[in-house]
């Protein structure tokens, strides 16, 4: 990074939780380096207010999802199909795979079944999208094409 010397001596001086602290420099950093800081700073901020703040950031990716026609939406799309329009997993074999890990959570609640179906009723009405998270960091909004 281009951190002075004195930030990098600090950091390592972190211990306990005030390690959150060095990953959250170092994380912003290392992005900065990639997508410039700009970026960065969007991003720490999109974190921020996540994680901290329990807010679901305007910043998150959204991906899209076929709707199909209206009639498809009352018989619903898979936990399968939804995290594989997340672009969290590469193939719906992945998803599959994650699904029973019980790494993939849909708005906030954790899926085990690949094969459940998710209806448009279940969408979290305050974002008109479904929140799809994989792990504890990586969250998206997935919503239906128009």
């Amino acid at each position: 990074t281009d951190l002075p010397e004195f930030e990098i001596q600090r950091l390592e001086n972190l211990q306990g939780a005030e390690l959150n602290e060095a990953k959250k420099i170092l994380a912003t950093e290392a992005t900065a380096l990639c997508h410039g800081r700009m970026a960065a700073e969007e991003a720490f901020e999109t974190a921020r207010r996540t994680f901290e703040e329990g807010v679901l950031a305007e910043g998150l990716p959204t991906f899209y999802i076929d709707q199909g026609p209206r009639e498809d939406w009352k018989r619903g799309r898979s936990n399968t199909a939804i995290v594989f329009a997340s672009q969290l997993v590469s193939s719906n074999s992945e998803a599959r795979r994650k699904i029973a890990e019980g790494a993939i959570r849909i708005n906030d609640r954790i899926v085990r079944d690949p094969s459940e179906i998710v209806k448009w009723t279940d969408v979290d009405p305050k974002l008109g999208a479904f929140k799809v998270q994989l792990g504890k960091r990586k969250i998206v909004l997935v919503k239906p094409k128009k």
